[in-house]
């Protein structure tokens, strides 16, 4: 039975499929743009993709979970065959409204199965763009991270600056000039020593930038000692706090799906796609 139905050949005979093949087989072929929109992740995506399945015999439907060939919308389709070879014979009813119930078979899947993965990253509501990379969508994970921990980790420079004020106020009083550099101490700390370089690089810039109190001596008094020692402690605590807080944050990274709904599924063509197969019966 045969009808305004388009036939194809795919046009390279250099492709491996045309090695040692016998006869051509029918398959049915749709052309699609497939819309994926997702308000939440923020992307509105278009992708044209091939799917093919061997055409059914008979009135029986298609197995489109099963693919006769994986296409790319870079193979070339041609109206003529590349190379002579005989058409298989079967019960293959080629007509337009045989295959719309064909094309209604496949949107059907679509809806139902066919998603669009993203990487989703909760603690800071990022999404990956579609096809990025995990590793590159981590890798901006870590920027936005940076960029927070920085300003967390100013805040905690000046409490401690101001601990360590207090102090000094108090020892002048007493008649004592000190020189606390809280921040060269902290720095021969090996639990800062396990910190990423950027990181670390950060922190340490910033204490770099703030002023050094002049000094003779703090060994003597040993209180005043165990106060910096336990500021000390402290800061390292809470940086380690800080660190452990950002690894955990930047390593979150989960899988976000979008699904397909029929008006986003646009047929370019739809047609029989003759393949070269390696045996003439009627079956492959």
């Amino acid at each position: 039975m045969q009808d305004a139905v388009q036939h194809y050949f795919l046009a390279d005979s250099s492709l491996s499929c045309y090695q040692d093949a016998k006869s051509y087989k029918p398959a049915a072929i749709i052309d699609c743009k497939l819309v994926f929109r997702s308000l939440r992740a923020g992307f509105h995506y278009t992708e044209e993709r091939y799917f093919t399945t061997w055409f059914p015999e008979n009135d029986l439907p298609a197995d489109w979970r099963s693919p006769a060939i994986e296409l790319t919308t870079e193979k070339r389709l041609s109206l003529f065959p590349p190379i002579d070879l005989p058409k298989q014979q079967g019960n293959w009813i080629f007509t337009e409204k045989h295959l719309e119930n064909i094309q209604e078979e496949l949107i059907d899947l679509l809806v139902r199965t066919e998603k669009l993965r993203v990487f989703h990253n909760p603690d800071f509501n990022l999404y990956s763009m579609p096809k990025e990379k995990r590793e590159d969508f981590l890798e901006r994970v870590v920027e936005k991270g940076l960029q927070e921990l920085e300003q967390q980790l100013h805040e905690l420079i000046k409490t401690f600056e101001r601990k360590l004020e207090q102090i000094r106020e108090s020892e002048e009083r007493k008649g004592r000039k000190l020189d606390i550099d809280i921040f060269e101490r902290l720095n021969r700390r090996s639990e800062l020593l396990q910190i990423k370089s950027r990181l670390s690089s950060i922190f340490l810039n910033i204490g770099r930038q703030r002023p050094q109190l002049q000094n003779p001596s703090i060994t003597q008094n040993d209180r005043l000692s165990e106060s910096l020692d336990l500021i000390e402690q402290d800061a390292v605590n809470k940086v380690s706090e800080l660190y452990s807080d950002f690894l955990y944050r930047t390593s979150q990274c989960y899988t976000f799906e979008t699904g397909l709904q029929r008006q986003n599924i646009e047929i370019l063509r739809r047609g029989v796609l003759w393949l070269p197969v390696r045996n003439s019966s009627t079956t492959d």
